[in-house]
């Protein structure tokens, strides 16, 4: 997951896409059967969100996505964030990455 430009603290409508991947690291894992997605962003404060995710196309890319609230990035600071999706009873779970979001300095200038 990477960003073209810097996120900002209070920033809505960022679109968080995981992808999920075999065990080699760099093929995507066809999820089209999956029965629930999940993604999870973990807060600088050690707080976790966890959020209900929709398939990018139809999951045999491997790719899930949520689109940011108004509450979702409140902090600054490094954030984690990994995927979920369920086949079955087994729930299968992303590696974690990180992302930065940055200070909104309000007032004046």
């Amino acid at each position: 997951m990477s960003f073209d430009t810097a996120l900002q603290q209070y920033d809505v409508g960022v679109t968080f896409i995981v992808t999920v991947v075999q065990q080699d690291g760099i093929t995507p894992q066809d999820i089209s059967s999956a029965t629930s997605t999940n993604i999870y962003i973990y807060r600088p404060d050690s707080s976790v969100l966890t959020e209900s995710a929709s398939f990018v196309t139809d999951g045999t890319d491997g790719q899930i996505q949520y689109v940011s609230g108004t509450d979702d990035l409140i902090l600054f600071g490094l954030y984690k964030i990994r995927g979920s999706y369920s086949i079955g009873v087994d729930i299968i779970y992303t590696q974690r990455t990180q992302f930065l979001v940055q200070p909104t300095y309000l007032g004046t200038g």
